[in-house]
């Protein structure tokens, strides 16, 4: 299935980090295949509008604390 998810801002988690606007990210069977201007999405894809939310394509835990190295550190026992 081919989706586009469109009408957002993108975060995509990099160090310096700078909300994209007017982009729609594209997947494939679930899986993100490519981010395109809203202007450029392909024929075939299923349009999703996240009607102004936000998109952190690839991220799944957003509430992590890291040491200061940015690598997680055991927890003593």
């Amino acid at each position: 299935m081919k989706r586009a998810f469109t009408n957002c801002t993108i975060l995509d988690g990099t160090e310096h980090m700078t909300p994209k606007s007017g982009m729609s990210v594209l997947t494939e069977d679930g899986i993100i295949s490519d981010i395109v201007p809203d202007s450029e999405i392909p024929s075939g894809f299923e349009i999703i509008d996240l009607e102004k939310r936000y998109l952190l394509p690839g991220l799944i835990n957003l509430h992590v604390h890291l040491a200061g190295s940015g690598k997680p550190k055991k927890k003593p026992l």
